[in-house]
């Protein structure tokens, strides 16, 4: 719940600090005030939008600091985004006038995403125009909900629903495969088809060495055969100088260079050996046509042999996927029955709750003066969701003999505003939230009602702190804390001031809010007589 909030540079305020310390915290003052202003900062500093008609001075930031106390609720979210926190939370928001906002929690720099989900049920805030709460079944549901006490019902259902939701994602998936598959089976005859020309037996990288040595005997006999030719010239050459030769000690050193050179002829004549050209060839060409495959399959050549194989096993799996489709058909009728007597049971706590609800609302809007209304709760069987197999529709009829139809079709502003209020006072000993503020939801509202609207306020303070904007003295006479909102102009700048009232001056603000701006002593005695009640 929130403690103490501190408002800089927003829309009418300049610099406000504002403490609620107690259970029931009431704003007043005339319209146009001010006092909305302190709700919408309370929205901003907790996630809402930004924009720039929320500055007071544009050249200026606009910050502001909530501090709240934890409550389980709240630390469980804090532990959920890994926020480390004490006995309280200080949440901080800065706008500057080019756009850009940053929140701090405790500190550390959050996303208002994040801002939104850790405190969005954290505050409740109802209105004339709170229609929202009413244009959903999910919303109808958490209401009734909330009586329901047995949470074991929630947690089976919820592990139980969870288990079917995904086994049905994962059957989908199958069937969307099985759709692909003809197309998909051909594709991958396709591929397999070409890379049908890859032998298993063949050991690719020992093949390109193979080709390597080919390769370089190839070479090595050229030269050898280069070398022969030129042997064989030389030898001829030194036949015919041994004919004009005469000396022995000459014929000696040319029969030498004879032998020396018919012994390398034959070295080289077996180096120049004819390579096996049909092998080469194969290899050649083999070895091109899986550089080839590897390029159009975007793989490497040395995993060409692998790629073919994982083809393979995705294909023979392909039909394996009719047989998983019925398997996982059978399972998921298992799970879906479980999940269905979950949904059951719940049900049956919903329809124990419904009537007690119904009966409890009408009390209190009889209360407040919606004597020929009727309030009625219908729950309608749906296929399973996530939440049950209920559906869920808050009707109301306004005037007797009229037609039920939904709340937010048929009431007024004010009639919601009371409804609203009627229903909290039912709900609140379950409601979540640590923070309850009513906007102005008793206008065009006096009398009895009035008193009705503020002893149903003082009730649900008893379990959750209340912000309540009014312009009844009745609601405001059992305020804790009351504040006075009002403008004041100074040089180019409006601005609003929220001052907290001792209580010498509750009572004149009272009387003012009775009689107008003229306080009689009357309206004074009246004032202090509402206040006297209210303790």
């Amino acid at each position: 719940m929130i403690n103490r909030i501190e408002i800089e540079n927003f829309i009418l305020i300049d610099h406000q600090i504002m403490e609620f310390d107690q259970q029931i915290n009431v704003l007043t003052g005339d319209t146009g005030s001010g006092k909305s202003v302190i709700i919408n900062s309370i929205r901003f500093v907790l996630g809402m939008r930004a924009n720039s008609d929320l500055f007071l001075d544009q050249s200026k930031n606009i910050k502001i600091t909530a501090n709240l106390c934890i409550n389980q609720q709240l630390a469980n979210k804090l532990d959920e985004h890994q926020i480390e926190y004490d006995d309280e939370v200080e949440v901080m928001r800065v706008l500057s006038p080019n756009g850009k906002s940053k929140v701090r929690i405790n500190g550390e720099l959050v996303t208002s995403a994040v801002t939104l989900d850790i405190f969005a049920d954290i505050i409740s805030i109802y209105s004339q125009y709170s229609v929202a709460k009413f244009k959903s079944d999910n919303s109808y549901l958490e209401i009734v909900d909330s009586l329901i006490e047995d949470h074991q019902l929630f947690t089976t259902y919820n592990e139980k629903y969870e288990a079917y939701f995904q086994l049905d994602k994962q059957l989908n998936k199958l069937k969307q495969e099985a759709l692909l598959k003809v197309e998909k089976q051909e594709l991958l005859e396709l591929r397999l088809a070409d890379l049908q020309q890859i032998d298993d037996q063949i050991d690719l990288e020992e093949l390109i060495v193979e080709k390597q040595e080919l390769d370089q005997h190839a070479t090595n006999q050229q030269i050898s055969n280069l070398a022969s030719e030129q042997l064989q010239t030389a030898t001829a050459a030194l036949h015919q100088l041994l004919k004009t030769v005469t000396m022995d000690n000459h014929v000696q050193l040319l029969n030498d260079a004879l032998i020396n050179i018919d012994e390398v002829s034959f070295d080289l004549a077996k180096a120049g050996e004819p390579i096996d050209e049909a092998r080469l060839s194969f290899i050649s060409d083999y070895i091109s046509m899986c550089r080839r495959l590897a390029r159009k399959y975007n793989v490497e050549v040395e995993k060409l042999g692998e790629f073919k194989q994982n083809l393979q096993t995705e294909y023979d799996n392909l039909d394996a996927i009719d047989a998983d489709i019925s398997n996982l058909t059978n399972k998921l009728e298992k799970v879906r029955l479980e999940a269905m007597e979950a949904a059951k049971l719940l049900s049956v706590a919903r329809h124990a709750i419904v009537p007690r609800l119904a009966e409890d609302v009408n009390s209190k809007l009889k209360q407040l003066s919606l004597v020929e209304s009727d309030f009625r709760i219908s729950l309608s069987e749906t296929p399973l969701t996530k939440s049950g197999i209920d559906a869920c529709r808050f009707e109301v009829r306004m005037n007797e003999g009229g037609q039920y139809t939904l709340i937010h079709k048929t009431a007024s502003g004010g009639e919601i505003a009371r409804f609203l209020l009627a229903l909290e006072a039912v709900v609140s000993s379950n409601d979540q939230s640590a923070f309850i503020i009513f906007d102005e939801i008793d206008t065009g509202v006096s009398g009895h009602v009035a008193t009705e609207m503020a002893n149903m306020m003082k009730q649900i303070s008893k379990r959750h702190k209340l912000l309540v904007v009014t312009h009844l003295a009745q609601v405001a006479a059992i305020s804790e804390n009351h504040f006075v909102i009002s403008k004041a102009t100074t040089g180019d700048y409006t601005t609003s001031q929220a001052k907290l009232l001792d209580e010498e001056q509750k009572p004149v603000a009272l009387a003012k809010m009775i009689s107008g701006i003229e306080t009689s002593a009357e309206a004074i005695a009246h004032a202090k007589t509402l206040l006297a009640q209210s303790n």
